[in-house]
């Protein structure tokens, strides 16, 4: 009855899993009116092409928004915080979640590397329909930490090599300029998220108080 117990307790909880992905192919050509990355966060990625690990997002659930890392070319604004919204209409921003804990001035970053936004208390819920619904988040430089809508910032970003179509389904991402999500580019770049375990069912909640009260009577015998 002990292993009953602490098997339900088990069963209440779930380890968080980070997943990443990495967006690049290291040759720094630059797209030189970015203000921002739209990411879709979405379980249906091709594999082959911009896998997140250890896994796959699972359609559905919850994720923490831990960083995006971009890859700056060039600077002009000074330091920048990464503004996340849910809707971009006609380069119009609403549905503001929050903005990254840090800013970034992009100015004294190496040409090349990578730089870092982190964030707190921003959450997606992934999906399967790559370019809309729950998954999909825009990711705009500002100034300031507050809602922006449409006045953002441009800076000349690292794109991946070549031109075409860049779809949602094979990088998971796409340029912004000035509010446009332009699908002939896809920003270099790398995300973080943490899956978010969900509350107990009432039926679990129910069977491990059934659990713990036929352990505690079992106790309350063999004293």
């Amino acid at each position: 009855m002990k292993w009953f117990a602490v098997g339900l307790l088990s069963a209440g909880t779930a380890a968080a899993q980070t997943s990443t992905i990495t967006v690049t192919d290291g040759t720094g050509n630059t797209y030189g009116a970015a203000n921002g990355i739209a990411i879709d966060f979405d379980s249906s990625l091709t594999p082959a092409t911009a896998p997140w690990t250890p896994g796959s997002l699972v359609n559905g659930q919850e994720y923490s928004v831990d960083s995006v890392s971009l890859r700056p070319a060039s600077s002009t604004t000074g330091g920048v915080y990464l503004g996340v919204y849910t809707i971009n209409s006609s380069g119009a921003f609403s549905g503001f979640l929050g903005a990254s804990d840090n800013s970034v001035d992009f100015s004294t970053v190496p040409s090349g590397d990578f730089v870092q936004f982190t964030f707190s208390g921003i959450n997606v819920t992934a999906d399967n329909v790559a370019g809309s619904g729950s998954g999909l988040l825009y990711f705009g430089f500002q100034s300031v930490q507050t809602a922006s809508g449409n006045a953002l910032l441009t800076d000349a970003m690292n794109r991946i090599d070549g031109f075409g179509t860049y779809s949602m389904q094979d990088y998971g991402s796409q340029v912004m300029s000035y509010g446009t999500i332009t699908t002939s580019r896809a920003l270099e770049y790398m995300a973080s998220v943490t899956a978010i375990a969900p509350v107990p069912e009432p039926s679990t909640l129910a069977m491990l108080g059934s659990g713990l009260g036929i352990l505690a009577i079992l106790r309350c015998r063999k004293a």
